[in-house]
């Protein structure tokens, strides 16, 4: 069924008076991950106010509360960003799919990966603008539009993706219709509403602050379809022809809203408990409300021509003055005649507080954020991973790939939508073979190979594997991972290293263990020589040509085994 779509029918959006079918749910799964990515006070967290809890310490909390769930979504994003890394990541196209008709300096490849708006190419907006929206917001859409859409015959388009976020998309409707509040503001500040369709993408905005809008602008894409993309996620819940989508990252929202709820009560725990109080013998009588006929200081004042009594703002209403840190404290004896008590020794101190509570939540609060990484096989990020007490859990290297994976496929299935809308715009009316145009497009595979354990985590699984006697390959494994995270921004190491765990013929051998395997025969001299000077050999193989790594394995081996000769003739000689 066709949609019509009428000022009548967009004004409902527009005021508030209909939504999409999933908005509130949407809105709702987002928010739960915004405010621990964005670093925002968690308000539902802290607003509750908790048993037997003051008016004081409540409005400190909230005052003084700091985001501490941002630094583990920080890091999760972060590492997340190494898929861009990985040693399948590319972004492949054909040579000869080059079309005359298309400038030399205007082809896809040169506008995507080169000159592409803001970020230089797609893949740094994909790494740096979409994979956090897509970790936080599943429900989210991407509208490419041109950033020059008013563009002479002779120009091509500049299109660019914008993220709308959940709150902000009022209707969605696939292929059909999309309704999305823009960030923008009018000049008296209305609000500015973006329609998109299979025709034309609108402008709308707000007459000063009232109900009534105005369309200002209209752009004809001529696409033939709507140049909106769903981010998607997990299917979670289906709304008639609305469909919810979860994020990757969901299950961790429990223990960091525990976490966050935590470590507001720990601040006024900190204050409660930590904090130094100290008391004194108050000896010295406060002048400012002194009865001068009694002599008695009785922590009231007269205001208002002396007909109000308030409470003396000096001694706080007590009668007696402390001392403060810098002063004397001077006593007078008691009076044991009427009946004074005698002077305490000392006549000040500090009152002792129990600590065990503050040691016990910063712990609980370190133990959900580890919990909420483990949630999703990441808590190699944990800055406590809690080693010490033997409850660290340990990595599924499987479970981390098949996680990663998934947000990747998801990502690069954006990332081709957004390279084909962008195909289009610029050249749909140059190459007139949808054929032809299809042939422009990159090949992007989803990487399978993922690098996101820390350098001190393989460190761990390296001595780990040693000291279990496990098989020299599986070593060899472990020690290629590390290298390749330790040395990501360097190609040439990494083909080194590659080449130096390929050829060595006793890998994760000591010197010891390589002589004694020489001596009973298990190995011959020229394996022995290869092992003890691999380094070296492929260093200086690398020297001689800077393509060895290249080569066949059986080519590579030929000349280890020449270098290996020299060096048993020169021994020998």
């Amino acid at each position: 069924m066709e949609i019509q779509i009428t000022t009548t029918f967009l004004k409902q959006y527009f005021t508030g008076n209909k939504r999409r079918a999933c908005y509130k749910d949407a809105k709702a799964l987002y928010d739960e991950l915004r405010i621990h990515a964005n670093g925002e006070t968690p308000g539902e967290l802290l607003l509750k106010r908790r048993p037997s809890e003051t008016e004081e310490i409540f409005t400190y909390r909230k005052e003084i509360y700091e985001p501490i769930t941002m630094e583990p979504m920080s890091s999760i994003i972060r590492s997340l960003g190494k898929i861009r890394r990985s040693p399948d990541y590319m972004v492949r196209y054909d040579g000869t799919a080059k079309t005359p008709a298309v400038a030399d300096g205007e082809t896809l490849e040169a506008y995507c990966e080169r000159n592409f708006p803001y970020h230089k190419s797609v893949t740094n907006w994909a790494f740096c603008v979409l994979l956090k929206n897509q970790l936080i917001d599943a429900n989210a859409v991407v509208l490419i539009a041109p950033l020059n859409a008013g563009v002479e015959a002779n120009e091509y388009y500049q299109p660019y993706p914008v993220v709308y976020n959940s709150d902000q998309v009022y209707e969605f409707i696939p292929k059909q219709l999309a309704i999305l509040l823009s960030t923008e503001k009018t000049p008296k500040d209305g609000n500015i509403f973006i329609v998109a369709t299979g025709d034309e993408i609108q402008r709308w905005e707000q007459v000063g602050l009232s109900t009534e809008y105005e369309l200002t602008n209209t752009f004809m894409h001529g696409l033939a379809q709507m140049p909106v993309i769903r981010i998607g996620g997990q299917f979670k819940k289906a709304f008639s022809k609305d469909l919810l989508f979860t994020s990757h990252l969901e299950p961790i929202v429990p223990r960091l809203n525990e976490a966050a709820r935590e470590y507001s009560d720990m601040q006024a725990e900190v204050v409660q408990h930590i904090f130094s109080e100290k008391w004194e013998y108050a000896t010295q009588k406060c002048e400012d409300c002194m009865d001068p006929m009694t002599g008695i200081s009785t922590g009231k004042i007269k205001t208002g021509n002396g007909k109000r009594l308030v409470t003396c703002t000096k001694c706080n209403g007590t009668g007696t003055m402390g001392t403060g840190p810098y002063k004397k404290i001077v006593l007078r004896q008691g009076k044991a005649n009427l009946g004074e008590t005698a002077i305490p020794t000392p006549p000040a101190g500090y009152i002792q507080k129990q600590i065990d509570i503050v040691k016990l939540q910063d712990d609980r609060i370190d133990k959900h954020i580890y919990k909420a990484l483990s949630a999703i096989n990441m808590q190699f990020l944990a800055q406590t991973p809690l080693n010490q007490s033997g409850k660290a859990k340990e990595v599924d290297a499987d479970e981390l790939n098949n996680f990663i994976y998934g947000i990747a496929e998801e990502l690069i299935k954006t990332m081709d939508e957004v390279y084909s809308f962008i195909n289009e715009y610029r050249y749909s009316k140059i190459v007139t073979s949808p054929a032809a145009r299809a042939k422009q497009l990159p090949t992007i595979p989803v990487p399978e190979k993922f690098d996101i354990l820390s350098s001190s985590y393989l460190i761990d699984e390296i001595s780990k594997v040693k000291q279990g006697g496990l098989n020299d390959i599986l070593l060899q494994e472990y020690e290629m991972k590390f290298a390749n995270s330790k040395f990501a921004g360097n190609r040439d190491i990494q083909d080194i290293m590659k080449t130096i765990y390929a050829l060595d013929p006793l890998p994760g051998a000591n010197d010891a263990e390589k002589l004694q395997r020489k001596q009973g025969g298990g190995i011959t001299e020229v394996d022995y020589v290869i092992s003890c000077n691999i380094s070296r050999f492929v260093k200086q193989a690398f020297e001689e040509d800077n393509t060895f790594y290249a080569l066949p394995w059986a080519r590579q081996r030929s000349v280890m085994e020449a270098l290996a000769g020299k060096v048993i003739s020169a021994v020998r000689a």
